[in-house]
């Protein structure tokens, strides 16, 4: 009965869906780096959570694929990739493992504890749509509520984890070859991060 809700998925579809979640998630990054530097705060940071849930669901399709031998998905798993909370819990957690010696930064773990409270979608939404402040007397419109520096703590947090999920990937002992291609994205997002922390910041 079991086998019903199970979706047959050949291996190289598997290993192109991941690559493709991650030049998506490098895309949706250098856009929001340059909203950012356009003054489009809110949209910014919108795009910077939008590439750590495409982080999370390179991360996710990499866990079904080792755990299910016959390249086989669940209904559970495909609802995995499409569920907001979900996407944004992965794209932090995996390279923790690889890395036990590695302090936990503070922008991460402000990060977790955004998507721990369940308010990194309030904070999401609030990037995008019109809303009512919580005594419902004031109208909350984007620019107002994500300020630059907001913008920047997302945009910066970005740029860490994604950076230490690749690095740690890249150094973990099943890294098979399909990953080999993220050591040139290393140098490249290495680049992009010291020149985003160049930029003045007031925010901590």
């Amino acid at each position: 009965m079991a086998s019903r809700h199970k979706i047959k998925i050949r291996t190289d579809s598997l290993t192109a869906y991941r690559k493709a979640t991650f030049y998506n998630a490098k895309r949706l990054l250098f856009e929001a780096e340059a909203l950012f530097n356009n003054g489009r705060f809110p949209t910014s940071a919108f795009l910077a959570i939008t590439a750590l849930e495409e982080m999370g669901k390179f991360y996710l399709s990499r866990v079904f694929a080792i755990k299910n031998d016959q390249n086989t998905l669940t209904q559970k798993d495909l609802n995995t990739l499409t569920q907001h909370p979900s996407k944004q819990l992965n794209s932090f957690l995996p390279p923790f493992p690889f890395e036990k010696e590695r302090k936990i930064s503070p922008n991460i773990s402000r990060f977790w504890e955004l998507v721990a409270d369940k308010k990194l979608m309030q904070v999401r939404n609030n990037c995008l749509y019109v809303g009512f402040d919580r005594s419902m007397s004031s109208i909350l419109i984007p620019p107002d509520s994500i300020s630059r520096d907001e913008a920047f703590y997302f945009l910066e947090t970005a740029f860490e984890i994604i950076l230490l999920q690749i690095t740690s990937l890249l150094k973990s002992l099943d890294c098979s070859h399909e990953f080999l291609f993220l050591q040139a994205e290393v140098k490249i997002l290495h680049e992009k991060k010291q020149e985003l922390s160049g930029k003045e910041i007031t925010y901590r």
